[in-house]
């Protein structure tokens, strides 16, 4: 419910105070659409079962690049595709077996 989006709205937060300044400067320029962002992840949690939302990023912490996964990861999540696992101050991103 309420609580579980105040929860992701919080790590979301999270990852932003920790962008890297140095990778936002390099890559000011990236362009990520929605439909990127969904065939990655579609792509990586083909492979993998789970992953952590940090590996989803590859370490390119532009402002763009974390909105888009994260909407993606929302809307997946809402569409019944994945399932959001949180521990610690970590969060990942867990296929559900019919994908």
């Amino acid at each position: 419910g309420v609580f579980k989006y105040y929860a992701y709205l919080s790590v979301f937060k999270e990852l932003l105070k920790e962008e890297v300044k140095e990778s936002i400067k390099i890559e000011l320029e990236e362009e990520y659409s929605l439909d990127e962002a969904y065939k990655e992840v579609h792509e990586i949690l083909s492979i993998e079962k789970r992953v952590n939302f940090n590996m989803l990023l590859k370490n390119r912490y532009t402002r763009i690049r974390i909105v888009a996964l994260f909407l993606c990861v929302l809307e997946m999540f809402k569409d019944g595709v994945i399932d959001i696992q949180f521990e610690e101050k970590e969060f990942y991103v867990m296929r559900l077996e019919y994908v």
